[in-house]
């Protein structure tokens, strides 16, 4: 949920809270103690949108920086993204409320392009074939579920050509070694 929506639904929440029946109103106050408390906001941070921090998100390489610029971009909903990277760090502008919803849609997003990735590199190995001639098969659903993805996976990635791999295989391994 981005920052705008989360905000209307609160605000939505907030309405009801005042307005609304005996066991509405209890309900409502309770799912809005809630869902602040989840995404650590006050009241005052749902209508504080001018008051910005420098915020500092870590770093290790290229992938994180560019992961971070696209979630900043959808939080702060704009293209013209404004930060800077220093010392393994990236700085940005962001309300308290945004902070939030970056550090955990990173936490989200940077654990799946880990799997994602992970699977595709045994995408790449296996359409390449680099791989010993005996390779143990699934034993189990999960396993074939996984081999599942992994096959179609293979489809869209490109075989390298690669030809030392044809010479090495119709040379015969030399005895001295």
């Amino acid at each position: 949920m981005n920052e705008h929506s989360i905000k209307d639904k609160l605000t939505k929440i907030q309405s009801l809270a005042l307005r609304g029946e005996a066991g509405e109103q209890e309900n409502a106050i309770a799912l809005m103690e809630r869902l602040m408390k989840e995404y650590d906001l006050s009241p005052e941070d749902l209508t504080d949108t001018k008051h910005l921090n420098v915020i500092r998100f870590p770093i290790a390489d290229e992938f994180e920086r560019r992961l971070l610029m696209q979630i900043y971009g959808k939080v702060v909903n704009t293209d013209k993204i404004q930060s800077k990277v220093k010392e393994g760090y990236l700085f940005v502008l962001l309300t308290r409320f945004q902070e939030e919803q970056m550090k955990d849609l990173f936490r989200i997003y940077s654990k799946a392009w880990q799997e994602e990735s992970n699977m595709f590199f045994s995408a790449f190995i296996q359409k390449n074939e680099l791989y010993p001639d005996l390779a143990p098969a699934p034993d189990n659903e999960d396993d074939y579920e996984s081999l599942t993805k992994l096959v179609n996976m293979m489809r869209s990635v490109k075989k390298v050509n690669n030809p030392q791999r044809k010479n090495l295989l119709a040379k015969p391994l030399s005895k001295s070694l």
